[in-house]
């Protein structure tokens, strides 16, 4: 009886030492959303290499001109973003850009 009630104890300990490494991270807020797609959507300098937001006229690091950037793909109709060309929802305000294959 003992050994039982020593076991159940046992687990119980490990449970509450174990459950926060394992329970899932809360959700990500919208501006760590844009800011993480931001990151993603970075040019490089043709000078020096320093990456660039896209959209930006002159580099931060060296101050030359950066080309023009190609056209964007689309614009999205509730927020007015410029976005890729394939996006499927806006990277700023979350809305669906086209509607999905059902299926």
């Amino acid at each position: 009886m003992s050994m039982a009630l020593f076991g159940v104890l046992a687990l119980a300990a490990a449970a509450v030492i174990l459950y926060p490494l394992f329970r899932p991270a809360p959700p990500a807020s919208a501006d760590e959303i844009a800011r993480s797609v931001g990151e993603l959507r970075r040019i490089p300098c043709p000078a020096c290499g320093q990456l660039c937001q896209a959209g930006d006229r002159f580099c931060v690091r060296c101050g030359k001109m950066l080309p023009p950037q190609t056209p964007v793909g689309q614009t999205c109709p509730a927020c007015g973003a410029n976005l890729p060309a394939g996006d499927l929802f806006c990277a700023r305000c979350g809305h669906a850009l086209a509607e999905r294959e059902k299926g």
